[in-house]
Formats: C-alpha cells, structure tokens, sequence
C-alpha cells in the first residue's frame, strides 16, 4: 500500500489502486512521514488515541483525528467511480469537516469502530427496582 503526502494541499493520499486502508496503515504513515528531517517544520498532522485494554483481550478502537485541515484524497482519478474503505477505526477532523476530498468517481466509505461498552437499564416493578448491566461485544 502506498500512501503519499502532499504538503502544499495538505492531502494524505491513498493510491488508486488500494481501495482499503486501516486507520493503524493511516496512523503508521502519517508518524512516518511526520518524522522525516525535511517535514520538520509542518505541525503535527494528527493526533491518535486507542488501544485501551478493557479486560478479556478487548480493546477500544483507534479514533485518529487529522489536525489542521489534513485531509485524505486518492491520488488519481480512477476509471468509473469506485469505493474508498477506511476501516478499524474512527476517523475525524479537529474543524468537524469532513476528513475526505471530494472527488469525481471516488466514493468514500468510513466504517467506524464499535468499541465494547457498558450498557446500564433499570426497570422493574413492585416496591424495588432492579438495575441490568451488560458488556456489548
């Protein structure tokens, strides 16, 4: 997989032929490349939070939030319009816009991490009350 950078426009770009990137390929890169002597004097282009151990081998997701109007593009214009996957994480901007260009022919798809999480209900009937908790996995 090739992810390139272009600094003047501040798009991180996937190749056109990959049409699934991680958020961890995303975050990988994006440190890579933020640590190259010559990208020195650019900001961080992102910050990156996850990986908390819940117990019993669960983890929360990867929220990866692109700083300062960073944003991922395809490098090229595909042939007939085809599906972009972002995948195995949450993928943000630190403005709320939208972490993707738009693009002729490039349909993006961002499939957003489900964490386990504590569900809390009450209920019951009668004089008490009861409190259900359970792990969605």
């Amino acid at each position: 997989m090739a992810i390139t950078f272009d600094k003047t426009l501040k798009h991180i770009l996937v190749g056109v032929a990959d049409t699934t990137t991680t958020i961890q390929e995303l975050a990988d890169a994006i440190r890579t490349y933020e640590a190259l002597i010559n990208n020195m004097d650019i900001p961080s282009l992102m910050d990156a939070v996850g990986k908390a151990d819940l117990g019993g081998g669960n983890f929360t997701g990867i929220t990866l939030t692109l700083l300062d109007g960073w944003k991922i593009a395809v490098d090229a214009e595909p042939v007939g319009e085809t599906q972009y996957t972002i995948n195995q994480g949450d993928l943000v901007t630190d403005d709320a816009s939208s972490p993707t260009v738009f693009r002729t022919n490039v349909k993006w798809e961002i499939q957003q991490s489900t964490s386990p999480a504590l569900v809390v209900t009450s209920g019951g009937g009668g004089t008490g009350s009861a409190t259900k908790r359970s792990l969605n996995v």
